[in-house]
């Protein structure tokens, strides 16, 4: 594939075949960029497509505080065609500098598009919202005026191993259609935050916490040195109340469900996360030294998760008669 031409007209060779066409504008007047998304470009000929960014429209997308101050607003879609799987999209300051709009013809399956924002109210307080799902053409003018009836109140609480901790929340929303990238937000340790978050569109919600230590990585970002998250994404309903205590002791393994060791047919592995909080949400840490061994007839295996294979019946350990 090559390509030439001026700053208004770009001539492409390319093999036929049928393409996504995803063209990003940048307006150097404004802080906004300008997405315009053809699923399905068929090229079977000379063809000339005509790119107008003036079609794109942005979306408007409000909550019900209007002292809470808008951090981030990101737009994306996923298409996937069968034959391959596709995903981008813009992420900036508001929704407002995010205009999308989509290029004929509609599909008929394959496509999905999301919004997510989050606003923040000082240090102790914030609002995510994520709404979309499955459609047939890239939306621009998305309108959602969020009321206080229509979201969950879940106050997040955070412990701290030592003094003079600090960590994040990230925050993600999950849609039947995908998950949507998590929006993070530094805390105080020990400290709390509010959360208000949107309950539509069949959304779950999954939240994760870290802990950073005093090391720094290359470049300006902290070292996490502990880190947990719920064992489940949940569903949240409108107008209702949840509390969520993360790095609280005590501290121990935990075991059930997915957690522990398993076997399917002749395999078998384990997980057990070593750094369960109190409120049983899973967790990991930093750690100086550590030694677990399980010892069945199998060579040792790497620290963490481990697995092996034996056979499922044995001449001691026959097979089970099925029963009806």
């Amino acid at each position: 594939m090559t390509s030439t031409g001026s700053a208004n007209t770009v001539t492409m060779r390319m093999p036929k075949g049928l393409y996504l066409l995803d063209n990003m504008f940048v307006n150097s007047s404004s802080t906004g960029e300008f997405g315009l998304v053809q699923p399905e470009l068929n090229i079977t000929k000379d063809t000339t497509v005509t790119l107008d960014a003036r079609t794109a429209k942005s979306a408007d997308i409000t909550v019900p505080d209007a002292e809470a101050k808008m951090q981030s607003a990101t737009v994306g879609y996923t298409y996937n065609s069968g034959a391959a799987n596709a995903e981008s999209g813009l992420s900036l300051g508001s929704f407002q500098q995010i205009r999308m709009a989509h290029r004929r013809p509609a599909v008929s399956s394959g496509l999905t598009q999301t919004w997510a924002g989050m606003w923040s109210k000082g240090d102790d307080a914030a609002y995510h919202v994520t709404t979309g799902g499955r459609t047939t053409k890239i939306a621009g003018e998305r309108v959602r005026h969020y009321k206080a009836s229509d979201l969950a109140t879940v106050k997040t609480q955070f412990g701290a191993s030592a003094p003079d901790k600090t960590g994040t929340l990230d925050v993600s929303g999950i849609l039947p259609a995908g998950m949507v990238a998590p929006a993070g937000a530094e805390v105080k340790l020990p400290g709390a935050r509010m959360l208000y978050v949107s309950t539509g569109d069949n959304i779950k919600w999954s939240l994760g916490f870290m802990q950073f230590g005093s090391d720094k990585a290359p470049g300006p970002n902290p070292v996490p040195e502990a880190w947990g998250a719920l064992s489940n994404p949940q569903t949240l309903k409108a107008d209702k109340s949840y509390q969520k205590t993360f790095n609280v002791g005590v501290f121990g393994p935990h075991i059930g469900g997915y957690y522990g060791i398993q076997r399917e047919g002749n395999s078998h592995m384990g997980y057990v996360p070593m750094f369960t909080d109190g409120n049983e949400q899973p967790g990991s840490s930093q750690y100086t030294s550590v030694k677990s061994t399980l010892y069945r007839n199998v060579r040792r295996s790497p620290r963490g998760r481990t697995g092996s294979t034996r056979p499922a019946t044995t001449r001691s350990r026959p097979a089970r008669p099925r029963t009806r």
